[in-house]
């Protein structure tokens, strides 16, 4: 009995040492056994398999579509190709790889939005395949599409090599900046009341000459890809020095600090609705509180949106009455494209501020 026993435990120990054995090599081999078996489960890809361990893979009728974040850095093509070169979001989104992806011509579904850019542009990436039979599927089409900047500010978190990448990388936000050149941005004051505010960036002021009591300001600004002389109108304004960080409420007769020849932020206000007598009564419920010309302005005196509209706006506010701020810059840009003219007048929006660069 005694021997049996023993026998019995060398039997027991050498499966042990066998389990052991196995299971150290599956965990030695972890990745390539799972790239086999979902390689294995939809049949070999005649391109880029080594992506199934770092994408999402969804299987269609008749199709693989491997799902796949990234950073687009540059494309090509040449006669038979079309190329990206792309950092692929790796290990659960916590690293990057650099891959050069290429597909028969016609086979790259993506049109910059930015006009062509030379920064990055964070994109998903979706490679799909067709199904040839159960063993093989080869490649037919590559979709890129822009990465909403929440998504972005996550994977920013999770990844530092490209948090690294950050200054080179275009955001929608600055992405539409970029190809726009300004920005849009409603903010809210009194109950349902709202002042929109609108960005113009790098804008050179030409010139500035008085008609009808108004300052007639003219900058060249760089709108939708195409250079326009813009004209806004104005009796007094906020300028910035950029250096300096003063901040000052001139009038029409301080106008001539302005520099001609000088880059400047350009800030302006219009109005979505026509606007309740509730602001002209909180405007004169702080009217000594107002700068009065040539003051220094101290910046917490923007804390309140309309401690800043009561002091530059406009006797009648059907002057700044927009319903639909893109509407209208397209609008007066096709106008102009249609007339065949660079110079735009955009006497809608108010001008509120200059930031000198």
């Amino acid at each position: 009995m005694k021997v049996v026993a023993q026998k019995q435990t060398k039997i027991i120990l050498v499966i042990s040492l066998i389990l052991l054995l196995l299971i150290g090599l599956v965990v030695i081999f972890k990745d390539r056994i799972i790239l086999f078996s979902k390689i294995k489960s939809f049949g070999k890809l005649d391109k880029y398999s080594h992506l199934i361990d770092d994408c999402e893979v969804e299987k269609k009728k008749g199709e693989i579509v491997l799902h796949c974040k990234g950073v687009l850095k540059s494309k090509k093509r040449t006669i038979e190709e079309e190329c990206i070169k792309v950092e692929i979001l790796t290990n659960d989104d916590t690293d990057l790889r650099e891959e050069d992806l290429c597909i028969d011509i016609g086979g790259l579904d993506w049109e910059d939005p930015y006009g062509d850019s030379t920064a990055y542009i964070p994109v998903n990436i979706d490679l799909i395949y067709e199904k040839n039979n159960i063993f093989t599927c080869s490649l037919k089409l590559i979709e890129l599409s822009v990465i909403n900047d929440d998504e972005l500010k996550l994977l920013f978190d999770k990844n530092p090599k490209l948090l690294n990448l950050k200054k080179k990388i275009l955001t929608k936000f600055a992405g539409e900046i970029y190809k726009n050149n300004y920005r849009l941005l409603e903010m809210p004051l009194i109950g349902e009341e709202s002042i929109n505010r609108t960005s113009f960036y790098d804008a050179k002021l030409k010139s500035i000459s008085v008609l009808d009591s108004k300052n007639e300001l003219t900058f060249e600004i760089t709108i939708k890809q195409k250079k326009y002389d813009v004209v806004l109108y104005s009796t007094k304004l906020f300028y910035e020095d950029n250096t300096t960080k003063a901040v000052t409420f001139l009038t029409i007769d301080d106008f001539a600090e302005l520099k001609v020849g000088l880059s400047y932020l350009v800030i302006t206000r219009s109005a979505s609705h026509i606007l309740s007598n509730k602001i002209d009564d909180y405007c004169l419920s702080i009217e000594e509180k107002l700068p009065i010309k040539r003051t220094i302005i101290n910046n917490d005196f923007f804390s309140d949106p309309l401690f800043g509209f009561c002091t530059i706006k406009p006797e009648n506010y059907k002057d700044m009455y927009v319903p639909n701020v893109e509407e209208y810059i397209t609008s007066t840009l096709r106008d102009a494209e249609l007339k065949g003219k660079d110079r735009i007048i955009l006497d809608k929006l108010l001008l509120f501020s200059l930031i000198a660069y």
